[in-house]
């Protein structure tokens, strides 16, 4: 039998499949819930210190490897560990994976786009969301760097230590406790709930996220109508643990098959999920983005995001975003013409010698430095720079007021009348 028969990856979990199974159990993720990622946290913590902290984050990977050489410590800690490879690393059966993502890259994208924008049932994310933002660019802008994360590590030669993915990861995981430490400072309606959401960017979300390019990915593809073989799915979840390795994850969250990723994945939203506080202004950043990198009249961006949104809930399915209030409807005619393109496109994109082509030109692209997911004019990119506040008011705004709301919301629920099980009316039963 396939994987993809195996996994039922054509396929939604049913409600019941969401659940805690096997060593992921709730303890097991509550406990790593209050966990950050100790050595990036702790160079962060010494850059503080030394009141050495880039005031342009993106400079923390350099600033961190210099002290490495000339002071050592705990930036030598965080750079041997990771520049360790260990034992179950194997390069070359990574490089399907890689070749996927550069030959797969127009079908990559919207596969992607889907399962992060269906993220909206984590409300924990938000007061991160708020900080990101002073890093961060307008919704664009954020799409197209989140893109290049994901393709700098498919360079020949670039997920290795020293290479340009490797590098890329760093970059990120050592915003991540950047923004850890952030966050932490927030008071007010803008302060994490450590209580109910744990740490900022902790172990078990950074895993989630990490399913995300993993599991939910490859779900995705396979929903879309593109076929992926045995090989392809095996290499694509190695690739992706590696990054979750280097990216800070602890290995007890790192899954040895795709099978087990996607038993934590459904374990995770079993965990973490409110679906009832999905946003339905979530749309309007789908729109944001949309328009920021496509353009085009109101009639065509409603259309538009009318079929995003009807690819979110087809990738991710409805039960986790009842918030949104909208109803999957699979003879949606946008979604039908997508889900029609994506499959002759994968086609199309599955012959050798386009496979041959695609992955030479775009990964030697890549490697010189072009960002191939910025979509806009030059002009636009100069105004952005020109405007770095005006560029980033929106998001940091939306984020700000979906937190507050979804806080707001998590109150009511939690003051309503107790039943006689022990929960409130509008809460689930208890997961088990």
């Amino acid at each position: 039998m396939s994987l993809v028969r195996e996994l039922d990856l054509r396929n939604i979990p049913s409600t019941s499949e969401y659940r805690y199974s096997g060593r992921f159990t709730r303890e097991f993720l509550a406990e790593r819930q209050h966990v950050g990622d100790p050595l990036a946290d702790a160079v962060v913590a010494e850059l503080v210190r030394r009141d050495a902290l880039p005031r342009d984050w993106s400079q923390l990977t350099d600033t961190t490897m210099a002290l490495t050489e000339s002071e050592g410590g705990v930036f030598r800690e965080f750079m041997n560990a990771a520049n360790f490879i260990p034992s179950w690393v194997d390069f070359r059966k990574m490089e399907p994976a890689q070749r996927m993502v550069f030959t797969h890259l127009p079908l990559l994208i919207p596969a992607i786009g889907t399962t992060l924008l269906g993220t909206a049932f984590l409300p924990g994310l938000f007061p991160v969301a708020v900080k990101s933002n002073a890093i961060a660019y307008d919704a664009p802008s954020r799409f197209a760097e989140s893109g290049m994360f994901i393709v700098k590590p498919a360079i020949p030669g670039g997920l290795q230590p020293g290479g340009t993915g490797h590098y890329e990861i760093l970059r990120a995981r050592l915003l991540h406790g950047a923004l850890r430490y952030r966050v932490s400072l927030e008071r007010g309606d803008l302060a994490q709930d450590y209580g109910r959401d744990g740490m900022p960017i902790n172990q078990i979300e950074l895993a989630y996220f990490l399913s995300v390019f993993s599991y939910l990915l490859i779900r995705s593809f396979v929903r879309m109508g593109i076929r992926v073989s045995d090989e392809e799915v095996e290499s694509h979840h190695l690739y992706w643990r590696y990054v979750g390795y280097v990216l800070g994850i602890d290995e007890s969250l790192l899954t040895e098959t795709m099978a087990e990723e996607k038993a934590l994945c459904l374990a995770l939203i079993h965990h973490m999920a409110e679906p009832g506080l999905s946003s339905p202004a979530v749309m309007n950043l789908i729109r944001t983005v949309l328009d920021g990198n496509f353009g085009g009249g109101k009639r065509a961006g409603e259309a538009r995001m009318n079929t995003a949104i009807q690819l979110v809930l087809h990738n991710m399915g409805e039960e986790l975003l009842t918030g949104w209030g909208v109803k999957y409807n699979p003879d949606h005619k946008g979604l039908r013409r997508v889900l029609l393109m994506t499959k002759l496109g994968g086609r199309i994109l599955g012959l050798a010698p386009v496979r041959s082509v695609s992955y030479r030109f775009l990964a030697s692209r890549v490697a010189r430095g072009d960002n191939i997911f910025n979509f806009r004019r030059e002009a636009e990119i100069q105004n952005l720079q020109a405007d770095p506040k005006g560029r980033q008011s929106n998001l940091h705004e939306f984020f700000r007021t979906e937190h507050v709301r979804m806080s707001k919301a998590r109150a009511a629920r939690s003051a309503a009348v107790r039943t006689p099980e022990g929960r409130t009316a509008s809460e689930p039963a208890a997961r088990t």
